[in-house]
């Protein structure tokens, strides 16, 4: 495991638009920049497995290890409950 001593933030964006299954109008989070010195804009967020488990992580914009096997995109949607 890495030791890292700065966890630097994530700005995201709400984007409506409609679910690709159900049509219905739901409210994605959109990765605007990353809150380091200087600021990263853009980028992804993903899915990739590490010894076993799996972890949430950033990748910079225009990585090519993201369109990797390893790397998995993943699109946050916030949804209401009722």
């Amino acid at each position: 495991m890495t030791e890292r001593s700065f966890h630097p933030a994530a700005l995201f964006q709400p984007v409506y638009g409609c679910d690709p299954d159900t049509d219905e109008l739901q409210i994605r989070l959109q990765l605007v920049s990353r809150q380091t010195n200087p600021p990263v804009t853009g980028g992804q967020i993903g899915i990739r497995e590490v010894v076993g488990t799996y972890e949430f992580r950033y990748s910079p914009p225009n990585n090519p290890s993201t369109f990797s096997k390893m790397f998995t995109p993943a699109h946050i949607a916030y949804f209401r409950g009722g």
